[in-house]
This record gives structure tokens, C-alpha cells and sequence, in this order.
């Protein structure tokens, strides 16, 4: 019965989701709706961000029943909408630090050694999310700048090209440049 119960509450969690990127993709911009790989790059973040949700915000479900916690998670959704949308370009860097994040928060405990030295023989979950969110804006940070000084790219050839000729995700940004 609970399987069950996952499955239509995510069912309608999902369609909460669509409906909000419907709704940006009136307000801001059509790419979001209509990109397959817009709305994949989302629900890859959002998936991989779990470590971020259980290390600040478990503590909520027990006190208001969730109620604060599904309105922290719609509010994660959106910021990551809209980050994603205006960062475009790093869609990839961005994918492969939460990937890390999530890797590191799921199967390692690289953060304990890192504790020891401080006297932490049992770090909770909000300190391991501390220590994993810095990692995450350290490498997110590092990549972006190793890109920029041009040392590698790993967007394919047509994403390229879209970005050099301002069409596809890129035209807004080609717009914005020609306005200045």
C-alpha cells in the first residue's frame, strides 16, 4: 500500500513540476517546456539535490508535518528553473557537480577524516551537508573557471555551434548582447 501511495503522490508531484515549467515557459521563455533536454537536466538536478533537502531541511518534517518542507521543495524546483535557464551554458558543469555531490553524500564518507581533525567523532546530517555543499560550490567554481580559460568543453559540436550562431537556448543571450 505504500508503494502505491508513492507512486500516485509522486505521480502528482510531477505534475505540479510540469506545471510550473509550463507556466515559465509562458512567463519567461519557450525553451524550458518544449527542450527535452531542458526538462531532463532538471529532474537530474532535482534528483541529485536530495543530500541538500535531508541535510538542511529533515528536521521540518517532524515539526509541521511537511507542510514547510513541500513549500522548501517547490521553492528548490523553481531556483533550480531558473538558474539552469539563465546559466544554460554551464548545464553540463552544473549536472556533473551535483553529480559528485550526490555520489559523495550517497556512498562515501569522505567528510569524517575532515571531521577527526576537528574533534567530530559523529558529524549529523547537517554538518555532512555543510562539508558537501562546499565541495559542491569549490569544484562548481573550478570547473566553470577551467572552461573559461578555455582548457576543455564538454558540450557537443552542435551546442557549439548554437551558441556561436545565438539560436536554440543561446538566442536570449545573443539578444542581450545586441541590445548593449
Amino acid at each position: 500500500m505504500s508503494t502505491l501511495v508513492l507512486l500516485v503522490g509522486w505521480f502528482f508531484c510531477g505534475i505540479i513540476g510540469i506545471g510550473i515549467m509550463r507556466f515559465f515557459s509562458t512567463k519567461i521563455n519557450k525553451f524550458i517546456y518544449e527542450s527535452n533536454a531542458f526538462v531532463c537536466y532538471t529532474a537530474f538536478i532535482l534528483r541529485g539535490l536530495t543530500w541538500f533537502n535531508v541535510s538542511f531541511f529533515k528536521f521540518l518534517d517532524e515539526y509541521l508535518w511537511g507542510i514547510i518542507s513541500g513549500i522548501i521543495y517547490v521553492s528548490t524546483f523553481v531556483l533550480i528553473i531558473l538558474t539552469l535557464f539563465y546559466y544554460w551554458k554551464y548545464h553540463i558543469e552544473m549536472n556533473i557537480s551535483i553529480f559528485l555531490t550526490a555520489f559523495i553524500f550517497g556512498f562515501t564518507h569522505w567528510e569524517k577524516p575532515f571531521y577527526l581533525n576537528f574533534g567530530i567523532a559523529n558529524p549529523g546530517d547537517f554538518l555532512r551537508g555543510v562539508f558537501i555543499l562546499g565541495i559542491l560550490i569549490l569544484f562548481l567554481l573550478l570547473v566553470i573557471f577551467l572552461r573559461k580559460i578555455g582548457l576543455y568543453d564538454f558540450r557537443s559540436r552542435k551546442d557549439k555551434w548554437l551558441e556561436t550562431a545565438g539560436e536554440g537556448p543561446y538566442k536570449r543571450i545573443s539578444k542581450k548582447i545586441q541590445e548593449i
